[in-house]
C-alpha cells in the first residue's frame, strides 16, 4: 500500500552565513584587534591606573617590578580569553580553510605593510634631497600601500587561492587535533623544533651583538613622512632652527631624563612642548626652587621651542656646575677629586640640547657619596625632568644646507664687517668682505694699522659652522 509523504519545503542544507573567504578577513579584523588590545590598550590604561594609585600612602609607581609581573598575568589571562572567544565566535565546525585564510592574510597584510615603508624610506630620501616633494612622496606611498592591500584581498577571493588554503589546513597545522599518527609525526615534531631552534639562535645572536639595544627600547614602523628627528646637539643652528623651521613643526619633544617619579615620566616617552612645560614648572614647585625662577619658567609662551629647550638645559647645567664647585659642611668638596675629573671629562663630550648622560652620571655619583638616594637643597635639580625637541625632518632641510660647511661660514670675530659674532653666513656673502675663511690677513691688517697709527678694526675671521646633530628618524604620532 503506497504512503504518501509530504516533502518539507522548508526544509534546506545547512549554509554558513558567510563565504570562507569573508570570515576569514573578520577573523583578521578580530585578530588585529585582539592585538591592538593587548599590547597597547591594556598596558597603556595599567600603567595610568597605576601610577596614580597610592596604597597607605605609598605611590605604586615606586615600584614598577611589581606593576610589571601582574600585567603580565593579567595580559596572558587576557590572551587565553580572547583566543576561546575567538574559538567560539568561530563555531565548533567552521567551514575549512577558515583558520588557514585568516593566518595567510594576516601574513600578507603584514608583509605588504613593510614593503610599502621600505620603498617609502626611498621616496623619503629622493624628498629629503629635494628631488619631489614630501606631499608627493606621501600620495605615492598611498597608493602604493592601497593598491598592495587591494591586490592583494583581490587574489584572495579567487578560486585557486582558496582552493589552496583548504589544502594548507588539511595538513593540521591550524588545529590541536593529532594528525596522521601514523605518518610523519616524528619529522613534523623535528621540523618544528628546527625552525624554534633558528629562532632562538637568531634572538639570541641580536641579544650578543647589542642589536636590539641598539634598535631602542620598542620595534616601532614609523608612519611614512611623519616622523620627527630628535635634535640631540645645537652646534650653530639654534637661530636657523628658530627662524627656518615653522611652529607647527616643533610641538613635541622626546623625555631623556624623567626626573622625580612624581611626575609619571618615562625615558623615551613622547609629548607635546606645552605638558613637558607644564611638568617642569611642577616640578620647579615641588622641589622648592625660588620664587624668581619658577616666575622666570612660567613666562615663556612667547619663547621659541628651540629657545625654550635650551633654556631648560642652561639652568639645569647650571645647577650641575653649581654643584660639581660645592663644599660640605666640613669646607671639603662633596665630590671626589676623580669624580669631579670625570665629570668634567663627561662634560666636554655633552652636548647642551642633550644632557641625559651627564645627568645620569651625576646623580650615581651624588647617591653614591651620601650614600642614600633622593636630593636635597643642592641637587633639587636631579628631579627636574630633561627631553630633546622633536622636529619634522623635513622642516629641517633648509637648517642643514645652511649650516653645510662646503657653502656657509661661521663668523667669529666680524672686525670691519656687517655680520655679528657667531652669525652664518654663506661663503659669497663672507667672500665680499675681502677675508677667505683660515687666512690670517686679519691679524697683518691689524698689525699694519697699529704701525700706521690707523684705528680700522681687522678683517673679521671664521670657522666652518656646526651643524645640528640629530637621532634616528622618530614616530611621534
Amino acid at each position: 500500500m503506497a504512503v504518501a509523504v509530504k516533502t518539507n519545503t522548508d526544509a534546506r542544507p545547512s549554509v554558513p552565513p558567510f563565504s570562507p573567504a569573508i570570515l576569514s578577513l573578520l577573523g583578521v579584523v578580530y585578530l588585529i584587534l585582539s592585538l591592538v588590545v593587548l599590547f597597547k590598550i591594556v598596558p597603556d590604561m595599567w600603567w595610568t591606573v597605576w601610577n596614580n594609585l597610592s596604597l597607605g600612602g605609598m605611590q605604586l609607581a615606586r615600584f614598577p617590578v611589581v606593576g610589571a609581573a601582574l600585567l603580565l598575568v593579567l595580559s596572558l589571562f587576557l590572551a587565553f580569553s580572547l583566543i576561546g572567544l575567538g574559538n567560539r565566535l568561530l563555531g565548533p565546525q567552521p567551514p575549512v580553510g577558515v583558520r588557514a585564510g585568516i593566518f595567510v592574510v594576516f601574513v600578507s597584510l603584514l608583509l605588504c605593510l613593510l614593503l610599502t615603508r621600505w620603498i617609502s624610506i626611498g621616496l623619503e630620501r629622493l624628498a629629503g634631497s629635494g628631488a619631489m616633494s614630501p606631499l608627493v612622496g606621501a600620495i605615492l606611498t598611498a597608493v602604493l600601500g592601497v593598491g598592495l592591500t587591494a591586490l592583494i584581498i583581490q587574489g584572495f577571493f579567487q578560486k585557486w587561492a582558496q582552493k589552496n588554503l583548504v589544502v594548507l589546513e588539511e595538513m593540521g597545522w591550524f588545529s590541536t587535533q593529532s594528525y596522521k599518527l601514523n605518518q610523519g609525526q616524528r619529522v613534523r615534531r623535528a621540523t618544528i623544533f628546527g625552525i624554534l631552534l633558528l629562532v632562538g639562535s637568531g634572538i639570541y645572536s641580536m641579544l650578543h651583538h647589542n642589536t636590539l639595544r641598539r634598535a631602542g627600547n620598542d620595534w616601532l614602523i614609523n608612519i611614512p613622512f611623519t616622523g620627527t628627528i630628535a635634535i640631540e646637539g645645537i652646534g650653530d643652528a639654534q637661530a636657523l632652527i628658530k627662524d627656518k623651521v615653522p611652529l607647527s613643526a616643533k610641538t613635541s619633544v622626546q623625555i631623556r631624563y624623567p626626573g622625580a617619579k612624581e611626575l609619571r615620566l618615562s625615558t623615551g616617552q613622547l609629548m607635546s612642548i606645552d605638558s613637558f612645560k607644564a611638568k617642569f614648572n611642577h616640578a620647579l614647585k615641588e622641589v622648592h626652587f625660588s620664587e624668581a625662577t619658577i616666575t622666570d619658567f612660567a613666562n615663556t609662551a612667547d619663547l621659541d621651542p628651540i629657545d625654550y629647550m635650551m633654556k631648560v638645559n642652561n639652568f639645569i647645567y647650571a645647577e650641575i656646575e653649581s654643584l660639581l664647585d660645592s663644599k660640605n659642611d666640613k669646607g671639603e668638596p662633596l665630590l671626589k677629586a676623580d669624580v669631579i675629573r670625570r665629570m668634567r671629562v663627561l662634560d666636554n663630550e655633552t652636548e647642551m640640547a642633550d644632557l641625559n648622560r651627564l645627568i645620569e652620571a651625576v646623580r650615581r655619583e651624588v647617591i653614591i657619596a651620601r650614600n642614600r638616594p633622593g636630593a636635597d637643597e643642592d641637587t633639587a635639580f636631579l628631579n627636574l625632568p630633561a627631553a630633546v625637541l622633536l622636529v619634522d625632518r623635513f622642516s629641517m632641510k633648509e637648517v642643514y644646507d645652511a649650516t653645510a660647511k662646503e657653502r656657509t661660514t661661521r663668523v667669529e670675530l666680524p672686525g670691519n664687517s656687517k655680520f655679528k659674532a657667531g652669525q652664518v653666513v654663506s661663503r659669497e656673502e663672507f667672500d665680499a668682505e675681502g677675508l677667505d675663511e683660515g687666512e690670517s690677513e686679519g691679524e697683518d691688517a691689524d698689525d699694519d694699522s697699529d704701525e700706521d697709527g690707523d684705528d680700522e678694526l681687522p678683517l673679521p675671521t671664521a670657522r666652518p659652522p656646526r651643524a645640528a646633530a640629530d637621532a634616528d628618524t622618530i614616530d611621534a604620532t
